[in-house]
């Protein structure tokens, strides 16, 4: 993991906690409120992971922002980006594929757009193995799968370095010449999965 990127750090310690910490904490009229309404400063401060933050009906805050949500505008995406930066693992989420889904309905093009270091949603879902959410972006637009971040990397790069073999497999049978994009380093797919130690899984799953 290149700890120079905060969404990889921020995704990689959501995602590794253990599963025995990781308790529901629900979310209060406040919060729901909050999220309604795109209050981002009201989770700004809040330790815990977002994606703890559900109704009894699994919804997150991201769902009820979507769902709630009237007229599109240039804070619409802002609130999206905030969240997800914050916790990249609301996307890997049970019922994550309905929030990609909303997403893509609610904000067409600007929903798969990238944040300041270039990661796009689909580098998020490469870096979680979230296929399904992959499935979803890719057939919206598969332009996205060769858009690159700051440093070359596309999102394919991300899941070989991963050893995420599954998002790896949806991202070349749609796009499967973006296996020849390199990063600023000049490296493919392959060669960031053997950096990752993940050459004999990558090769083999994708063989």
């Amino acid at each position: 993991m290149d700890p120079s990127s905060s969404i990889e750090a921020q995704a990689s310690m959501n995602s590794n906690q253990p599963e025995a910490t990781r308790t529901i904490i629900g979310m209060d009229p406040a919060l729901y409120d909050a999220a309604a309404n795109g209050k981002f400063d009201v989770f700004e401060d809040i330790q815990e992971p977002l994606d703890l933050l559900r109704t009894p009906t699994e919804n997150t805050i991201l769902h009820i922002y979507l769902t709630t949500l009237v007229t599109e505008s240039g804070s619409t995406m802002n609130f999206v980006e905030k969240v997800l930066h914050k916790c990249p693992s609301l996307l890997r989420q049970t019922n994550a594929n309905e929030l990609v889904g909303k997403l893509l309905e609610r904000l067409g093009a600007r929903s798969i757009t990238a944040d300041h270091k270039g990661w796009t949603p689909l580098h998020i879902a490469a870096y979680l193995d979230s296929s399904e959410s992959a499935k979803q972006l890719l057939k919206f637009d598969r332009h996205i799968a060769y858009m690159k971040d700051a440093k070359g990397r596309t999102a394919l790069h991300i899941a070989a370095h991963r050893g995420n073999s599954v998002t790896l497999e949806v991202i070349i049978s749609s796009c499967p010449d973006c296996c020849e994009l390199v990063d600023n380093r000049g490296r493919n797919a392959l060669h960031t999965a053997i950096l990752g130690g993940h050459r004999q899984r990558i090769l083999w799953e994708s063989s």
